[in-house]
């Protein structure tokens, strides 16, 4: 629990089950899944401020997602190409854009970051985030190979944030 009442952990874990669920929701629509969410009190204090790295289909469905929850507020959006850049800053239009994730990862109006890049680029954004001191949710599978799943998850052992994927 933060100062500001905020139990970061509850708040990934919440947000993760809603993406998962989004993203399994095979034949529903997302309204529906958030309506048949809309009974569940929302969470007391600030939003949480997140950036979104990757903005291809996933990403571009995770922005949708958190645009929605009041308890989240998107405040960055990643990516190299252009066109998801622009395509996401027309869903959280007050968000800002980077091209760059170590921009987006070294700003202090990120608290929490969704990777949702393709996976061989799990790592080396997964480790620099973490090394940015910054909750980190990484989308799976969470890496390309056993070395680089085990990089990840002894990094994210060690942070006093929270890691998920």
């Amino acid at each position: 629990m933060t100062e500001s009442g905020i139990d970061r952990r509850d708040f990934l874990k919440g947000a993760a089950a809603t993406v998962a669920l989004l993203m399994a929701a095979d034949g529903l629509g997302m309204s529906q899944v958030l309506a048949a969410d809309a009974d569940v009190k929302p969470i007391a204090g600030p939003a949480v401020k997140i950036g979104v790295i990757g903005l291809g289909q996933w990403g571009r469905d995770i922005v949708t997602a958190l645009s929605k929850m009041p308890s989240a507020k998107v405040t960055a959006i990643c990516d190299t190409y252009e066109a998801f850049v622009t395509r996401a800053a027309k869903t959280v239009t007050d968000a800002k854009a980077y091209s760059d994730y170590k921009e987006l990862l070294a700003s202090p109006d990120v608290e929490a970051v969704i990777i949702a890049t393709p996976t061989h680029l799990h790592k080396e954004i997964a480790l620099a985030a973490i090394a940015a001191d910054k909750h980190v949710y990484c989308e799976a599978p969470l890496a390309s190979s056993i070395e680089d799943a085990k990089a990840i998850a002894i990094a994210g052992n060690g942070s006093k944030k929270v890691f998920q994927t």
